[in-house]
């Protein structure tokens, strides 16, 4: 699979992301109480949907969202200029944000931030090294790296009915493990406060159900070898529509220090 805007509406998004939005609300409950942010940078922001469950936890009052999605960043500047009108409300609490259209490999800043977060985005990046290394010049002394991202095996049943109906190589990403990003962190220059990985499944009325899922949170199914055409999603429906309508995901959650 591909992250591809093309092929994704927000407002599908919203409808399909049901993943997505438990590991935004897992990983901030991880934060609870010993961990706060004023100003938050978030990579792979989609529709805000960290900004919402972060804001429920800490004073946030500035919130920067890069994504390279238009349409995704115009969802959330909807989302985020309600969650301004709720905080001066509700809690008379100062709110602005910014919203950058931008890859998270190509982004530059000047600004630092006290948190960057990242959910379910960190997996399509080319160099996760290199991610860390940047991260290092966004964040003040002691700033604080908050993740959650797909892990191996997740998806695993999906790629083993593939293997064993046809000849074609697996079209869809291959996650690193649990212990690739455990330990990056911990050699880098974070000291890594927290990790575990926690499965989650998500039923669907049917497999094909299942696969449209893909297409409505801007995945699709694109060959890694350039020789070999991309399957149609019927094609993958036929191999998959007489078993689970259940996808298994992994998802590794983390939390680091940037060392003094």
């Amino acid at each position: 699979m591909r992250s591809e805007q093309l092929f994704c509406t927000p407002e599908s998004y919203e409808t399909n992301a049901r993943v997505q939005q438990i590991a935004a609300a897992k990983l901030a409950c991880l934060l609870g109480d010993a961990f706060s942010a004023q100003r938050m940078l978030d990579f792979g922001c989609g529709t805000a949907l960290l900004a919402k469950e972060f804001a429920a936890k800490m004073p946030l009052e500035y919130y920067c969202g890069v994504d390279f999605s238009l349409p995704m960043l115009h969802k959330a500047d909807e989302n985020l200029a309600c969650l301004k009108k709720e905080q001066q409300e509700r809690h008379s609490q100062p709110f602005d944000y910014i919203l950058e259209c931008q890859r998270i490999e190509t982004y530059k800043s000047s600004t630092r931030f006290e948190m960057i977060a990242s959910s379910f985005a960190l997996q399509w990046i080319d160099s996760f090294p290199e991610f860390l290394n940047n991260c290092s010049d966004y964040l003040l002394p002691e700033g604080i790296l908050a993740m959650a991202v797909p892990v191996a095996p997740s998806l695993s049943q999906l790629e083993n009915l593939w293997q064993a109906n046809t000849s074609l190589p697996w079209p869809g990403l291959l996650f690193q493990t649990f212990d690739y990003y455990a330990s990056l962190l911990a050699s880098s220059h974070f000291e890594l406060l927290l990790s575990k990985e926690e499965d989650e499944t998500i039923a669907y009325p049917s497999s094909l159900d299942a696969l449209r899922s893909f297409r409505s949170i801007g995945a699709d199914f694109a060959s890694m070898d350039a020789a070999h055409r991309r399957p149609s999603l019927a094609e993958v429906r036929d191999i998959l529509e007489s078993h689970s309508s259940e996808l298994h995901w992994r998802v590794g959650y983390f939390l680091a220090r940037l060392s003094k």
